[in-house]
């Protein structure tokens, strides 16, 4: 059993990560950040984890070993591509809404060379 704890030196961190990225939005006048913790009030945060279900569709090189290829297209089915976490081989701790993004990018250029 994990008991995670967080001790007001993780508290401060995330709160001065959480100014530094609110800062450096309006700096660059993208939008205002709005944290959904204000560190004024002090009260501890609440922190989740996502439910991203990974793992259902596993990538792998052999049709044998997963689902679907490093292109991402299902083995045995080259028209047929899955862009979600359940590719992941398996989950970590961060959201994995950048590496998504990457992936389906990549699968959008094989396609695209694909359709050319």
């Amino acid at each position: 059993m994990l008991d995670w704890q967080l001790d007001d030196f993780d508290l401060k961190s995330v709160g001065r990560s959480a100014e530094s990225l609110a800062g450096g939005i309006a700096s660059a006048d993208l939008g205002e950040f709005v944290s959904v913790w204000d560190r004024r009030e002090n009260r501890r945060p609440v922190f989740t984890v996502g439910w991203h279900h990974m793992g259902t569709t596993m990538m792998s090189r052999r049709a044998s070993d997963g689902v679907v290829d490093p292109n991402r297209a299902v083995h045995g089915a080259p028209n047929m591509f899955i862009a979600g976490s359940s590719i992941f081989t398996t989950g970590g701790f961060a959201n994995p809404t950048l590496s998504l993004v990457s992936l389906s990018i990549g699968s959008a250029r094989h396609i695209a060379r694909q359709i050319q």
